[in-house]
Order: structure tokens, then sequence, then C-alpha cells
């Protein structure tokens, strides 16, 4: 795989928060986490046969924890209200998820 094919998730999620930002403001640190744990969380799903699923779980946890203290980040900070926070949670989860299981990037 080129690299520009491992950027192609990027891309939609670049395109959809712009297109967001005309409208209303989203947290594109939020975008990240959350497209980050959801590619780990479909991909921990294919590694079970491989790797300990405790291990696994553990390890989505722990980035589910590190999710929520960047999205409580930019709350604390006030860099964003609480809607543009979870909007862009949800568009990074939702984006990632779909782009990873219908395999489109691979």
């Amino acid at each position: 795989n080129s690299s520009s094919e491992n950027s192609f998730p990027a891309r939609y999620l670049i395109v959809i928060a712009l297109l967001i930002n005309f409208k209303t403001k989203i947290s594109l640190h939020s975008i990240s986490m959350s497209a980050f744990c959801g590619a780990f969380l479909i991909y921990s799903i294919t590694l079970t046969s491989i790797l300990n699923p405790l291990y696994l779980i553990v390890l989505n946890c722990i980035l589910l924890l590190i999710m929520g203290a960047v999205a409580s980040s930019r709350l604390y900070l006030k860099a964003h209200k609480p809607n543009e926070v979870y909007l862009g949670l949800l568009v990074g989860f939702v984006v990632e998820i779909g782009v990873v299981f219908f395999e489109l990037s691979i």
C-alpha cells in the first residue's frame, strides 16, 4: 500500500469536517481521537484469533479513556461547546468504522 492509500479515511474525515464547519463548528481533536478508536475497535475484532482478547479489551478501554480525556479537555478549555465535541466524536467514529468495515481503504 502506498501512503496515499493509507490516508484515504483521513480524506473523508477532512471533507466531512469542512462541510460541517460551514454550518457549525466541529472539534477536529474529537474527530481524530474517535476515528483512531473506531479503527482500532474494528481491527481488534479481527485480531482476536491472533492476540489475547483480554489484552485487546484492555487496550480498547485505555483508548476510550484517552478519547474521553481529549474531549473533556476541549470542553474544559472552552475551545468547544458540548454539541461540537459530541458531533466530532460521532463523525470520526462512524466514518472510520464505515471505511474500515466496508474496506474502502484496504
